[in-house]
């Protein structure tokens, strides 16, 4: 329903063409089945897609040399629409587990969409509710060290992965390690320093 409105609000806009991708392939564009072989989106193409076709995205736009002038995530899902509505956003608030879609708590989908984002260095935007749910991954069932890594994954997609791609270590290691250095005289626990540094960058 998500890639439907986005498709009629952007036809809203003249000379643009917008290219349904994966499951979805039939509202619109038969770029489905044996056609993806054939997907190569040119100038002022839309590519909208669903989350779990990220992939085949990448390994396609890899086989045809094909890069992205901008990307965008829509996060918005009824998980982060309840805890942004929710009255009491501390810890220790309402718990009404995950509802968001699996990808979103992925570290693997991440790093895909890392991938995709350090092609080009390409724009960068992630749509999501105005006041984003702190504590919802940690209701997804996810350890601590889960839950940073998702954060950590987000940030880079966001400030831009070649800013902590020079480093030594994983993306989320190098993250992780300079949010830790920021507010460290602020007395906090460790891991909600972390993941206060990292909810303020990305929100």
């Amino acid at each position: 329903a998500s890639l439907l409105r986005w498709k009629y609000e952007i036809l809203l806009f003249k000379d643009l063409r917008v290219l349904n991708f994966g499951l979805v392939g039939g509202i619109g564009c038969a770029l489905r089945g044996a056609s993806l072989a054939k997907f190569v989106p040119g100038p002022g193409d839309i590519v909208l897609c669903e989350y779990a076709s990220v992939g085949k995205i990448l390994s396609l736009l890899r086989e045809n040399q094909v890069d992205f002038y901008s990307l965008c995530i829509d996060c918005r899902h009824p998980e982060g629409m309840f805890g942004s509505m929710a009255t009491n956003n501390t810890k220790g608030g309402p718990n009404t587990g995950w509802h968001g879609p699996a990808e979103l708590i992925s570290g693997e989908w991440w790093d895909t969409v890392i991938a995709l984002a350090s092609r080009n260095d390409p724009k960068r935007l992630i749509v999501d509710y105005c006041d984003p749910d702190l504590y919802s991954l940690e209701r997804s069932g996810l350890g601590q060290r889960q839950q940073l890594e998702i954060m950590s994954l987000r940030t880079a997609f966001l400030v831009g992965p070649r800013t902590f791609r020079p480093s030594n270590y994983s993306i989320p290691r190098t993250v992780i390690t300079w949010a830790r250095h920021q507010g460290k005289k602020s007395g906090e626990d460790k891991f909600e320093r972390v993941r206060r540094v990292l909810h303020e960058t990305i929100s």
